[in-house]
């Protein structure tokens, strides 16, 4: 019902528009402690809560400081049972369920010569991991290691839309968007 599923119980929460609009997946805010519920008026509660680190859309994970911080959920009745019509993108999570479901994976980038692997740790949700690390991996290296690694898929490559990555046994199926035909056979290779 979480990651897996596209978040679909959570979904059922949300008003008909913004259930199309809202994206769990840009942020995870791991959160410590218990957070704060103000009701600001009848369609309106702010949510306080002191971060611990946050994970990107990419699955990089960074430390946040101890400063709280607020978010905002507005509501609306539809069909006389009350819907969030607005809210930040991404989820906040207790450290202990981030850590149910988030698992590390180590993405490798060449390092300049093409002969040495560098790791770089990103965390990701179970179910939609192999297509989180492939989309991760075609974005390319962070800003962090750019000058020292570089990727070998072409400017622009990207799944497929509409597609997953399948896994079956050890093989996984990877189906990239037209860019990929323009590596040559060494590129091939290192991809």
């Amino acid at each position: 019902t979480g990651p897996q599923s596209d978040y679909q119980v959570a979904r059922q929460f949300l008003s008909a528009d913004f259930k199309k609009e809202w994206d769990p997946r840009q942020s995870v805010l791991i959160r410590t402690g218990s957070p704060t519920i103000t009701q600001i008026d009848g369609l309106t509660l702010d949510y306080t809560f002191t971060p611990k680190a946050q994970v990107d859309e990419f699955g990089a994970y960074s430390v946040t400081g101890p400063v709280s911080q607020t978010l905002q959920f507005q509501f609306v009745k539809e069909k006389e049972q009350w819907r969030i019509s607005q809210a930040p993108p991404g989820i906040v999570l207790p450290e202990s369920t981030f850590l149910s479901i988030f698992s590390k994976h180590a993405l490798y980038f060449y390092d300049l010569s093409l002969r040495n692997l560098v790791p770089d740790e990103r965390w990701f949700a179970g179910g939609t991991t192999a297509t989180r690390i492939v989309t991760a991996l075609l974005v390319g290296p962070p800003e962090w290691l750019k000058g020292a690694v570089v990727s070998q898929f072409p400017d622009g490559t990207q799944l497929t839309p509409g597609t997953t990555v399948t896994i079956d046994s050890t093989v996984a199926q990877v189906d990239l968007s037209s860019e990929a035909a323009g590596a040559d056979e060494r590129q091939r290779q290192l991809m």
